[in-house]
């Protein structure tokens, strides 16, 4: 039977006893993470915090309520995942491949979502066009003599490489929660409902940001927002959940998740035309289909299988 005791030292059950979740310390950190990010995502809108600080500032919300909850309950760190693998894949060197598909897998499954909506003409390349905007706007006696398209493909580069530890500090706030705390906590129910049902929590948790401000579907039907990005957040949590069971670490998925942001907002801001957000890329139809294949592989593979433990 699949359980949480695969992942870095999560207490067992007891012999011949079935592993169960505490559904207490569950309710407590949701409750907590929701309150801590709901606020931030909501009050600080309303004295004017601009939208980018206040989701980054959200992000930590799960993080903080991981902390509060393991120490008011004196649960420890043991199984949060903070090493760079966990202690039963010491002297594994293959636990370091998951990292290289970390940083890569997400940016495939993305591009492979956005040729797609580009071979379906429901979005158009215009990498070019849009870092000419970018340059339009920079003083006439400060703009560099460079191509338009280069500039675009500059910023898609420095988005994905030094950029990009600055977008793994604010993945870590979520990470920490939800496959620091939550998934271990989630486990007795196997794997795949785990994954599935953080993929709705974490989706859910976002609404306030789809509703109130448009986020990733400009406002165009928030209720409907709100369900196309569970569609997102659960194949991404797959991934998420993948990754920390087959390493026993939060960091290949603090890795993956920022590469996801990274990778999806890159595109899809200084590359792509938006197109219809509910049938293009990176959250509509044709955007998932990738995805779906990727889960469609984990599961038939036995993929989200934890690795056994090793002496």
């Amino acid at each position: 039977m699949e359980t949480g005791s695969h992942i870095d030292a999560l207490p067992a059950a007891a012999p011949g006893k079935k592993a169960t979740v505490d559904w207490r310390g569950t309710g407590w950190y949701l409750l907590l993470a929701f309150l801590i990010s709901w606020s931030m995502f909501i009050l600080l809108r309303l004295v004017g915090v601009p939208f980018i600080a206040r989701a980054d500032l959200g992000m930590f919300g799960p993080a903080l309520a991981a902390l509060l909850v393991r120490l008011l309950r004196h649960e420890g760190f043991g199984n949060a995942g903070l090493r760079l693998r966990g202690r039963e894949y010491k002297g594994d060197r293959r636990t370091w491949l998951f990292y290289v598909a970390a940083y890569l897998l997400p940016m495939v499954l993305l591009a492979i979502g956005f040729a797609l909506a580009y071979l379906l003409h429901l979005q158009q390349w215009a990498l070019a066009e849009k870092a000419g905007q970018l340059l339009k706007l920079a003083p006439k006696n400060s703009r560099a003599p460079i191509a338009p398209a280069t500039l675009g493909w500059l910023i898609i580069l420095s988005s994905l490489t030094v950029k990009l530890p600055i977008t793994m500090v604010a993945t870590f706030g979520e990470e920490f929660g939800w496959r620091g705390y939550l998934l271990p906590r989630l486990m007795p129910l196997g794997n795949i409902r785990a994954a599935l049902l953080i993929g709705v929590i974490w989706g859910f948790w976002h609404a306030p940001l789809i509703v109130l401000d448009g986020y990733e579907f400009g406002g165009l039907y928030p209720a409907l927002g709100v369900f196309f990005f569970l569609l997102s957040t659960i194949p991404y949590s797959f991934l998420l959940t993948w990754l920390r069971v087959r390493t026993g670490s939060i960091w290949p998925c603090v890795l993956a998740h920022a590469a996801i942001n990274a990778f999806a907002g890159a595109i899809a801001g200084y590359a792509m035309t938006a197109g219809n957000p509910y049938i293009g890329a990176p959250l509509g139809v044709v955007g998932l289909i990738p995805w779906l294949i990727f889960i469609g592989w984990l599961l038939f593979t036995n993929q989200l299988r934890p690795a056994p433990n090793k002496p």
